[in-house]
């Protein structure tokens, strides 16, 4: 059984790094309000400062002239950029008035669903020559927004391992977590290295054999002979009866006698959803990585920054708009630029797979990957690591969004993990 650990921006934040929408945004007005401040120069319609997405006026407002839209000036957000200095914010489009407003007003902005209401809003256009118009110019801002994150997303970076992280990703598998098929193959592949019937030297070579498939899962990075059990002493304790009172019994008596390293995953798969490279502080030999999103530092594999839900409908009307600008931010369309999303496809396909969630909030932007992982044959559970509050944590938030990923609910209910076996991703009591 191998294991899927989801990475979401909730991983950067844990380990310090400032990579929340909200902070790009507020680290963005800052490089502004830092323009204005450096050059104190004035423009024509008495701006001081412009850009692909905003123009910067001083008061009394003037309205520039290359502004297209009208919306009754709710885009105008005044706002302190400087110190007893009150600039007004002039937004070239609704889409990025609603992300700044939200930063403002909300303290969070998810601009990827903004981004994909902007895109149903156009939707509704009726004049076909406007609607061209405006999907374009949102597109070029979301180009622009995209450009600037990565810029910023360069700028962070962790440097220290969490210990409660570290130990959730090598924990042993825990077989009150999976659903019973799953749950049952494992406990048959542990019955056939501990107990079929070979000589002493056989058994050993077997269970060899099992630990070097493992090796570089393991906590410790030594190698686990320490607990080794005669196979002699492990059958006078250990029943080979199959009716299912016994089976439970079997599995609490590997969960409870020193044999964490026979349960262990055979290979650990970091889909990491962020630009970062955070999980680089968690490599051992057994895990590997697949930035489904891009990368940051790579050129090669590109950042994939947009939306995901296929099976809303507004995106089946959007399809039958026959116009490609409507679907150049679809992330299920730009994940054809790599073989990332084949190599998932593939590495779910060849074994049963736990899935892990770390700092994923599991939300519609990416619903069409989600429900591909979380409905897959050999998905053998779905464990949330929750971010623990003061009075509170997220857990049911967590499942809320985890559901709207499945058509079948009794499903859903089957492979996550409830919430009493979860723990938050890093504890807050330390």
């Amino acid at each position: 059984m191998n294991r899927v650990i989801l990475i979401g921006n909730g991983f950067d934040l844990a380990h310090g790094m400032e990579t929340s929408y909200k902070n790009f945004l507020d680290n963005y007005i800052n490089e502004v309000s830092n323009k204005i401040d450096k050059e104190a120069s004035t423009v024509q319609n008495n701006i001081v400062f412009e850009d692909k997405i905003i123009a910067v006026s001083k008061r009394p407002l003037d309205e520039p002239s290359n502004f297209k839209y009208g919306y009754d000036g709710i885009r105008m957000l005044s706002i302190e950029l400087t110190p007893l200095k009150t600039y007004s914010i002039h937004c070239k489009n609704k889409f990025v008035h609603s992300i700044l407003r939200d930063k403002e007003e909300k303290s969070w902005v998810d601009i990827e669903e903004e981004y994909y209401k902007a895109l149903c809003d156009i939707l509704n256009e009726k004049n076909e020559e406007a609607q061209k118009d405006r999907i374009k110019d949102l597109n070029k801002s979301f180009s622009f927004i995209k450009e600037k994150l990565h810029e910023y997303l360069k700028t962070q970076k962790a440097t220290q391992p969490i210990e409660d992280i570290y130990n959730n990703i090598y924990s042993p598998i825990n077989f009150d977590d999976l659903t019973i098929e799953p749950s049952n193959a494992l406990l048959k592949e542990i019955e056939e290295v501990l107990l079929s019937p070979k000589t002493d030297e056989q058994s050993r070579n077997a269970l060899d054999k099992y630990f070097e498939q493992r090796r570089g899962c393991f906590q410790s990075e030594d190698t686990p002979y320490g607990f080794f059990i005669k196979r002699g002493e492990f059958r006078t304790t250990y029943k080979d009866s199959d009716t299912n009172s016994d089976i439970l019994d079997k599995k609490e008596f590997l969960s409870n006698h020193l044999l964490d390293d026979l349960r262990v995953p055979k290979d650990i798969l970091f889909l990491n959803f962020n630009y970062t490279g955070t999980e680089c502080l968690y490599i051992r030999e057994c895990l590997s990585v697949n930035h489904i999103h891009g990368a940051i530092e790579s050129e090669d594999n590109p950042i994939i920054f947009g939306y995901g839900d296929e099976y809303d409908d507004n995106y089946k009307a959007i399809e039958k708009l026959k116009n490609n600008d409507f679907l150049e931010n679809i992330k299920s369309i730009n994940y054809l630029n790599t073989s990332n999303y084949r190599n998932l496809i593939s590495y779910i396909d060849s074994d049963y797979y736990q899935i892990f969630i770390m700092g994923h909030s599991c939300g519609l932007s990416d619903k069409t990957l989600l429900k591909t992982l979380f409905e897959h044959k050999n998905c053998a559970c779905i464990k949330p690591y929750f971010h623990e509050k003061e009075k509170s944590d997220d857990y049911s938030n967590l499942v809320m969004n985890i559901s709207r990923c499945f058509d079948d609910k009794p499903l859903m209910r089957e492979r996550v993990v409830n919430r009493i076996q979860c723990q938050p991703l890093v504890d807050k009591k330390e």
